[in-house]
């Protein structure tokens, strides 16, 4: 299924090639992302934003069509990082690895990540469905299903292209859920949880669901 396109509230106005631009548009993420932490979501705004970085409304409106075009982008950069992540680990992992090794490295990665992004993590869940949110979600569920269908190729070469899309639906769906979960456990519940994902997306790959 096709990524939707992103709409005009979401896509940046303008992209920064300048280290100093690049650097003030991650201070706005930063910021963006300490206030949603702080107030909630639904009490930041564009004037909050501007206030907190002191980089005026017309600056901010120079980057970003407004705050939900900001809060995409704090999200996609999350998930931009994380696919740097999982390729890595692709890279280090070669087809002949047991994939119970390769699960238990991906899950504590994944762990990893949305622990050091726990407010895009915590926003993205807020606005999952929103109709705002929706084109950004759509691409990088999308991004992350191709991923899961690369690694059931390398572990399971048997399995048709249908039986493959549905397991890799599953284990992005299964994943999300539950990672997210996480983020409000104790360490004692979360690592209980990350073992039962690990069990999952195990028998996933052994074909077994």
């Amino acid at each position: 299924m096709p990524a939707k396109k992103k709409t005009k509230q979401l896509t940046p106005r303008s992209t920064p090639k300048q280290a100093r631009s690049r650097e003030r548009v991650d201070y706005i993420l930063d910021t963006t992302e300490q206030l949603v932490l702080q107030h909630g979501y639904e009490v930041v705004t564009a004037q909050m934003i501007s206030e907190a970085t002191n980089i005026s409304p017309g600056v901010l409106y120079h980057y970003f069509p407004g705050k939900h075009g900001i809060f995409a982008a704090v999200v996609h950069r999350a998930f931009v990082r994380l696919e740097i992540i999982m390729r890595e680990i692709s890279v280090d992992s070669p087809p002949q690895q047991d994939y119970a090794d390769y699960v238990d490295r991906v899950v504590e990665h994944l762990a990893k990540h949305y622990q050091r992004n726990r407010s895009a993590m915590l926003l993205w869940q807020a606005l999952e469905h929103t109709p705002q949110m929706e084109p950004v979600t759509s691409e990088l569920t999308l991004a992350a299903i191709e991923r899961n269908q690369r690694t059931i190729n390398i572990y399971a070469p048997e399995l048709d292209k249908m039986t493959t899309y549905i397991k890799a639906l599953t284990m992005e769906t299964v994943s999300f859920s539950m990672l997210r979960e996480t983020l409000f456990l104790k360490p004692k519940e979360k690592r209980a949880i990350l073992q039962e994902l690990k069990n999952l997306l195990i028998s996933l790959l052994e074909n077994s669901l």
